[in-house]
């Protein structure tokens, strides 16, 4: 199956073709063109160009938004099963991606309609010389814009294939978007797209860039004002160098930090372990909760992930810890995953957890949850304040 994404609307095509495998049993899953340079300045030249148009107001981004989470919610069977083959990822893990995808992009619709600014109160702005053609009085009336900080570009890993993570809060800031999944899971991403553009997205807002050779184009051009960068882990120093004077946000595969401190349920953290993940465990629980998590892997079906009895197999390392303190430092020295990582603690100890909460340097902390979805963009980062003063 050729899966051929577009660019401006139109289908981008190259004279090869990339499979994609299913890491389950290396079956092909589809092709997609090994997109280069000229396209990614391409795309990066329509994006542009519908950012100029300004024709797009907030009220139909968030109709657009509304309109494709009801799409995915209708076809989340579909994109289900397209993430199992593509990614391995079981079929039921598969399904609550998809519907989590759908929420995302709701949540972006509900914040798009709030994107506004701040009124200045007058007493907070410099009072004007009498002799100023406003007079000096001071009555003068102070609010702020939001603007579209410009075209985002991004590349994005291979963990979370369908990125409404980051398409939903690009898309309801007023960012046009060049994307470039990641080449071992490119086929939800481009199907996203395609269906963003069914519910209404101007076909200019959003192309798909596909293969190795166009990475590293997208991630140079000068023009993209936002670099929204998700990869392997290590890769930041590159990408930092590469991307200076860009808006950049890094957010890499590599194992998710989860301490478990010592009046915490093993059954509960082994119940909620997905994906790759570093334990550091408190000593006193460190043997109890390592025999049970050998016994429950042991006892999970692994096989092929469209079976409904396939179980997800997290891939795990523990780690003894004698105090928090030790713990906390322990994760963020690990810590290459950038700042759009997240971290976990598993306690009923109020006062730990907020302490994890202040001194985990991630940009989010979760509490007897481990976090098994990415973190929405912050849409104050694709957004740019323009301050008003009005003197009557």
């Amino acid at each position: 199956m050729q899966v051929t994404p577009r660019i401006g609307g139109r289908p981008a095509t190259a004279p090869e073709w990339i499979e994609v495998l299913s890491p389950y049993d290396g079956s092909p899953v589809a092709r997609v063109p090994a997109l280069g340079p000229d396209h990614v300045a391409s795309a990066v030249a329509a994006a542009g160009a519908a950012l100029s148009r300004d024709d797009f107001p907030q009220h139909r981004r968030a109709e657009v938004l509304e309109r494709t989470a009801d799409l995915l919610a209708e076809r989340a069977e579909e994109f289900a099963v397209t993430i199992a083959r593509e990614s391995a990822h079981p079929i039921r893990t598969a399904r609550a991606e998809a519907t989590r995808a759908a929420a995302t992009l709701r949540h972006a619709a509900a914040e798009s309609r709030h994107l506004t600014g701040d009124l200045i109160p007058s007493s907070e702005l410099v009072t004007p010389p009498p002799n100023h053609p406003g007079g000096g009085s001071g009555e003068r009336l102070g609010f702020t814009l939001r603007r579209p900080a410009g075209v985002v570009a991004v590349v994005s890993p291979a963990r979370f294939p369908l990125v409404a993570h980051v398409l939903g809060p690009a898309i309801a800031a007023g960012c046009p978007v060049v994307l470039k999944p990641s080449d071992r899971t490119p086929v939800s991403a481009i199907r996203l797209a395609e269906l963003l553009v069914e519910a209404g997205l101007p076909d200019d807002w959003i192309s798909v860039v596909t293969g190795p050779a166009a990475e590293t184009p997208l991630v140079l051009h000068p023009a993209p004002a936002v670099l929204l960068f998700g990869g392997a882990a290590g890769e930041g120093p590159r990408v930092r160098q590469a991307a200076a004077g860009k808006r950049l946000l890094l957010s890499f595969e590599g194992p998710v930090p989860v301490i478990v401190g010592a009046d915490a349920d093993p059954g509960r953290v082994i119940d909620a372990l997905q994906g790759d993940i570093s334990l550091y465990v408190d000593q006193s629980l460190h043997d109890r909760l390592v025999a049970e998590l050998q016994d429950t892997i042991a006892a999970r079906r692994t096989g092929d992930p469209l079976d409904e009895a396939t179980d997800a197999i997290p891939a795990v390392a523990v780690k003894p810890f004698a105090r928090l303190t030790e713990a906390i430092r322990l994760a963020n020295e690990a810590n290459e995953n950038g700042p759009g990582s997240q971290a976990a603690i598993f306690t009923s100890d109020l006062g730990a957890a907020l302490r994890a909460a202040r001194e985990l340097r991630f940009a989010g902390v979760l509490v007897n949850e481990v976090p098994t979805f990415p973190l929405p963009v912050p849409m104050a980062a694709l957004t740019d304040l323009k301050t008003v003063v009005v003197t009557p």
